[in-house]
């Protein structure tokens, strides 16, 4: 009896390290990684964090003003980066915004996505682009639905959203997106004459003629004052306009009367979405009258006056 007892002893202290072995074995394989680095993350509802006690969180660290460009932009994109530590990097190029931008935006995650919401309170009347920066930390690896709520209307463009896979050993990527509606794809400069009218400006003496400039937010007002017409006009008075790298082609278009009475008048002129900068500006004036040229620096001089024979 003794020596059964004893047999089954040590076939218990045998078998009993034996299974907690095992056991050890199916829990390590159960808490393993996939064969990227991501740890696995399943049937969360709300997404915990990296660690006990360690939240997620989310900001807007940083933006830059408005970044003009002459040619339309035709897409937003974002970059990302995760350290493997937890922290997730966030730069949104060519997001658009109100050109004062007042920006308030927030960053949420639930359930493996990732929101990015912007929001803008400026009140300026325009638009522009800009580089928003955030910072995500606390955030374990795995992979989540990155996407962004944007504070300028879309309409019928697609979101900006993609899927991201945030490895323990770090990794990177970028998601991008068309976009075709103001501030981005085909509202690139843009000009139009807003009146033609007897004269009610004078130009320096001994000047003949003078053009006057605003600029303000990406929209330039140009006032060319004080050249004589006749004062009898066919048809309606047209202003063209042509955009090549630094340089403006404006060229007045109107057709004279029969009357040989000489009357000076003033063209109001508006060039939208102009990327602040230095502008040669040729004018080519109707009459015949010999073009002029002047150059504008709209950073360092964003009004003035020129004046011209």
């Amino acid at each position: 009896m003794n020596t059964c007892f004893a047999a089954r002893k040590n076939y218990l202290v045998l078998v009993i390290p034996l299974a907690l072995a095992g056991l050890a074995l199916i829990v390590g394989f159960g808490c393993g990684s996939d064969g990227d680095g991501s740890r696995l993350l399943t049937s969360i509802i709300g997404t915990p964090g990296w660690g006990p006690g360690i939240e997620i969180s989310g900001e807007l660290i940083s933006h830059s003003e408005c970044i003009w460009f002459f040619a339309p932009v035709t897409e937003t994109l974002v970059e990302w980066e995760y350290d493997g530590n937890g922290t997730l990097d966030l730069r949104h190029f060519a997001a658009g915004f109100n050109c004062c931008p007042e920006l308030h935006c927030e960053v949420s995650v639930y359930d493996k996505t990732i929101t990015v919401i912007e929001r803008d309170s400026g009140n300026c009347f325009c638009l522009c682009l800009l580089e928003a920066n955030y910072q995500v930390t606390g955030l374990p690896p795995g992979k989540y639905l990155l996407q962004f709520d944007e504070a300028v209307p879309i309409g019928d463009d697609e979101p900006l959203q993609c899927e991201i896979l945030l490895k323990g050993d770090g990794s990177s990527g970028s998601c991008a997106v068309e976009r075709t509606v103001y501030p981005w794809g085909g509202e690139g400069s843009t000009g139009e004459l807003v009146s033609c009218e007897l004269a009610t400006c004078t130009c320096p003496w001994p000047n003949s003629g003078c053009a006057a400039w605003e600029y303000s937010e990406g929209a330039l007002s140009l006032t060319h004052c004080n050249e004589y017409t006749s004062c009898c006009i066919l048809g309606e008075p047209t202003v063209d306009f042509d955009f090549s790298s630094n340089t403006i082609v404006i060229t007045e278009n109107v057709e004279m009367g029969f009357l040989t009475l000489m009357v000076t008048v003033e063209i109001d002129m508006l060039i939208s979405n102009l990327p602040p900068g230095e502008y040669l500006i040729k004018l080519n004036r109707f009459m015949d009258l010999e073009p002029v040229e002047f150059t504008v620096d709209l950073i360092n001089e964003p009004s003035g006056e020129v004046g011209f024979d």
